[in-house]
């Protein structure tokens, strides 16, 4: 059954479910981790848009040790970067919150800083540690930390401490300078920027395992960097450099040409008003999902009543795994609902521009979810 499901909607975080599908086909369980070319005494570098390292999601930490052992020179090429740091429709105002982080060829410690503080000692601690050298002292903040528009430094009034245990992220604005910077006192190396150009053909990648906890991350976690960062990783897959949108018309043509709709998507996270999809669509792609991951994967990566507080209040008792999709005033919820009988059923209801409370449009949801569960 179906109820306007050839219109089109904002889908918010919703749109993560295309790029998992896209990276799944594209990148498949091998996460580009860096390209490289050894000329000589000396060794040049290319990001491939990674996000683990020197996050938790850098498994084996192949990138740190293979800089950190190396006797050659090392100089960084950023020609293959071909994308602004923010995406299409983002908001400016955004910056200083950590689901809208700038993007970048090749991130480090998921492009931010992290306060890290203790409620009982009423301390914090700043990581990576360097970076306690951007804190400036602020009396007249109305908040515990906030960092400057468009400078790294971090204004912090420690009479405004949260009161909770609490991991403050916050997005660093990824100059050149700042990165290297970062990626030398990573390494314990000194990092130098290229200036000859280097033929493409040269460059091998270095791959590791960690796409599992990065799926993981999009999906449970709805982590807006790691959407975008996989997008970029398919770009240096496909196409051999990074950017969005050449990356996003490549998926449509070559990888999701058989959807309905034409639809509009440009980035991949669902942060962007700009997108359009349909239910319909949305229904397409947890079809091939369904085809493509194993029950193992769907069960540890979709939010679920398994996973607490990773489904509004209102889903409870509901066997659903499902994506969720918040902006204000839009509300949605894609996946997939085991009924009482034992029938799997694919759902897509997205809500849209809307002002009452997210908490009414998720009851009225579940109530429907719930009629269908235990009748079908």
């Amino acid at each position: 059954m179906s109820h306007h499901d050839d219109q089109f909607f904002t889908p918010a975080s919703n749109l993560k479910l295309f790029t998992l599908l896209a990276s799944k086909q594209i990148l498949g369980d091998s996460i580009p981790a860096l390209s490289y070319y050894n000329s000589g005494d000396s060794l040049v570098i290319r990001g491939t848009g990674d996000p683990s390292f020197m996050t938790k999601n850098d498994v084996d930490g192949v990138v740190f040790h293979f800089l950190k052992d190396q006797d050659h020179d090392i100089y960084f090429d950023d020609s293959n970067f071909r994308n602004g740091r923010l995406g299409s429709g983002w908001a400016w105002d955004d910056y200083a919150y950590a689901y809208q982080k700038e993007l970048s060829s090749m991130p480090i410690y998921g492009n931010s800083t992290v306060l890290k503080v203790d409620s009982a000692s009423q301390s914090y601690e700043v990581m990576p540690d360097q970076n306690v050298l951007l804190l400036q002292p602020d009396e007249a903040l109305g908040r515990f930390a906030r960092r400057e528009e468009q400078s790294n430094v971090i204004r912090i009034n420690e009479n405004r401490m949260t009161k909770r245990d609490a991991a403050i992220v916050i997005p660093s604005v990824m100059t050149d300078s700042f990165f290297f910077d970062q990626l030398s006192h990573a390494v314990s190396q000194p990092i130098y920027q290229t200036a000859a150009s280097v033929s493409d053909a040269l460059f091998r990648t270095i791959y590791h395992a960690g796409a599992d906890s990065l799926y993981r991350d999009l999906m449970l976690r709805s982590d807006n960097f790691v959407a975008e960062q996989l997008l970029l990783m398919c770009a240096h897959e496909r196409l051999g450099y990074l950017n969005t949108r050449a990356i996003i018309k490549d998926i449509l043509e070559n990888v999701l040409m058989d959807l309905d709709d034409d639809i509009r998507w440009v980035d991949g996270s669902g942060l962007s008003r700009y997108n359009l999809i349909t239910p319909r669509s949305t229904i397409a792609v947890l079809k091939a999902l369904s085809d493509l991951l194993s029950e193992e994967e769907i069960s540890e990566w979709f939010p679920s009543n398994e996973h607490p507080q990773s489904l509004p209040s209102q889903m409870r008792g509901l066997r659903i795994s499902a994506k969720t999709g918040t902006l204000s005033n839009n509300f949605n919820l894609s996946g997939y609902l085991v009924t009482d009988s034992g029938k799997r059923l694919v759902f897509s209801f997205m809500n849209n521009h809307f002002r009452s409370s997210n908490g009414d449009i998720a009851a009225g949801m579940a109530h429907i979810l719930s009629f269908v569960q235990s009748e079908y």
